[in-house]
């Protein structure tokens, strides 16, 4: 992500640090919000191991973790600190493994919820900046055009963070969920390497080899996020 907008010649200086800035804002607050989801979904269903270590809170610091939030705020993927979930504290241990896989989705499902509500955003402000101004500098010149970057890049940023934690790979929430079909020896063996797993991840990043794949899959999520609000708010 970062690495996109620091290339793009279109962009002058104060427009690069703008979007640094941005950018910075919503990995903090976007990350912050997923993993308050999942805290609050355990605490749900029973468990009380994230109250008791402080996670249930929107203090960033409590949340964040310096691999995975450097890599979100460079290629628009990451991750935050995992929540400690204890399954056996759960109301109806007999469903462990879908507490966990449910605990696990409720932070892309955050995520999503952040990015269609951005769209609004987004879709506002771009109507209101073309219906008061009758060129593009004026456009590109306004509050109100970069409002709609602000929106747009928190609409972007939840929705590649939402799809690439549903990947089934730790320490991703997809992984998690992975838990649900997988015996129990065999995820406990996978989850012994996660930290190299993790490394290896960022390594993967940083190469390029997810962004053409769940850009696919992003692109058309945001396309169809994008014709609905649309149809909503009117062209």
């Amino acid at each position: 992500m970062l690495f996109h907008i620091l290339k793009d010649s279109t962009l002058d200086f104060k427009q690069k640090m703008t979007y640094l800035v941005f950018s910075i804002i919503i990995v903090v607050f976007s990350l912050t919000i997923h993993e308050l989801s999942h805290a609050l979904t355990a605490s749900a269903l029973g468990d009380n191991t994230a109250r008791e270590k402080g996670r249930i809170t929107l203090n960033p610091l409590k949340h964040l973790n310096p691999i995975g939030s450097i890599a979100m705020l460079l290629f628009g993927f990451g991750w935050a600190e995992p929540v400690p979930v204890n399954p056996l504290r759960f109301k109806k241990r007999h469903r462990m493994k879908s507490g966990m896989a449910l605990t696990a989705i409720m932070g892309p499902i955050a995520n999503l919820i952040i990015s269609f509500i951005a769209t609004f955003g987004a879709g506002l402000c771009l109507k209101g900046a073309l219906n008061n101004m009758s060129s593009y500098e004026e456009i590109a010149a306004s509050p109100l055009y970069l409002l709609y970057m602000f929106f747009y890049l928190m609409h972007v940023m939840n929705l590649y963070l939402a799809v690439f934690n549903l990947l089934p790979i730790p320490p991703l929430d997809g992984s998690k969920i992975l838990f649900m079909f997988l015996p129990d020896r065999i995820y406990n063996k996978i989850m012994k390497y996660e930290q190299f797993i993790a490394i290896g991840l960022v390594i993967l990043l940083y190469f390029g080899v997810f962004t053409g794949p769940l850009s696919i899959i992003t692109d058309k999520m945001s396309d169809g996020m994008f014709k609905l609000v649309t149809l909503i708010i009117g062209s």
